[in-house]
């Protein structure tokens, strides 16, 4: 049986996502050769191959750079915004797509999408020393799932708008509170919208430097991207290290993506339809 030829337009499409493909894995790629190899030979040749493959750097890292405790933070405070966003942007999108008036209510959260999460440093550090909360996960976990909400209550409201409704009704006939229809009905079919946020949010949290840097001071309470500051002084910075240090930060979030990746697709699949 002979193989059908691949259309014209559907090769393009096929080689143009190729070529976005080993765009993006590049940096990655770079990252990962920067941290086997010694500062002179970053200097002297930036995108060339390790002389050595010396992995020792990856336990120099996480050793000097106290990784095994601002890993266990970072762990933390993504899970408790991960929890907080998805079950706070889950309960509001589904309200307001139930509730018939859900365009309006979206204008609320409509400035935590246009106004930037620095623009509002001082004051909430400011509520944050009031409340006594500073130096602790809570000063990061209440600001980051603040700052997602918005976000992932628009993705929510646009997945259950585009939901029948039919299956709520029938739970409602047979007794389903208007509770028991948003656990057992609303939340299982969202898995795929679930799945957009929790990736972008995720990103997000474990990435996140500024507020990290102005809420928390010491150690038990410290993110992974403040240990990158360990490998750099006022006049020097060693680059092997610390591209070891951002291969270790990567890794969590790779092989996380690695197990969601098929209900992200399906998700953004259908967010867009």
């Amino acid at each position: 049986m002979r193989r059908r030829a691949l259309e014209p337009g559907r090769l393009a499409l096929f080689g143009i996502t190729a070529l976005i493909s080993v765009l993006m894995a590049l940096p990655l790629v770079w990252m990962l050769l920067c941290s086997l190899r010694t500062d002179a030979e970053i200097l002297s040749a930036p995108f060339g191959v390790p002389e050595k493959w010396r992995w020792e750097q990856w336990r120099t890292a996480w050793t000097e750079g106290n990784l095994g405790v601002y890993a266990v933070n970072s762990v933390g405070v993504t899970g408790l915004t991960l929890l907080g966003t998805l079950g706070l942007g889950a309960a509001a999108g589904y309200g307001l797509a139930r509730s018939g008036r859900g365009s309006r209510g979206l204008l609320i959260y409509l400035p935590g999408l246009v106004i930037p999460s620095q623009a509002a440093a001082v004051p909430t550090f400011l509520l944050l020393r009031t409340l006594g909360l500073l130096d602790t996960w809570w000063a990061l976990v209440l600001p980051y799932t603040a700052w997602s909400l918005p976000l992932a209550v628009y993705v929510f409201f646009g997945f259950f708008s585009s939901q029948a409704v039919d299956p709520e009704e029938a739970a409602r006939l047979d007794g389903c509170s208007i509770l028991q229809l948003f656990w057992r009905v609303a939340l299982p079919i969202a898995r795929p919208a679930a799945g957009v946020v929790a990736v972008i949010t995720a990103l997000g949290t474990w990435n996140e430097f500024l507020f990290a840097l102005l809420f928390v001071h010491s150690d038990h309470a410290k993110t992974l991207p403040l240990a990158l500051q360990a490998f750099s002084t006022a006049h020097t910075t060693d680059y092997g290290i610390t591209f070891a240090a951002l291969a270790i930060m990567s890794l969590p979030l790779l092989i996380g993506y690695a197990f969601v990746q098929r209900t992200v697709i399906e998700g953004s699949s259908a967010l867009i339809h």
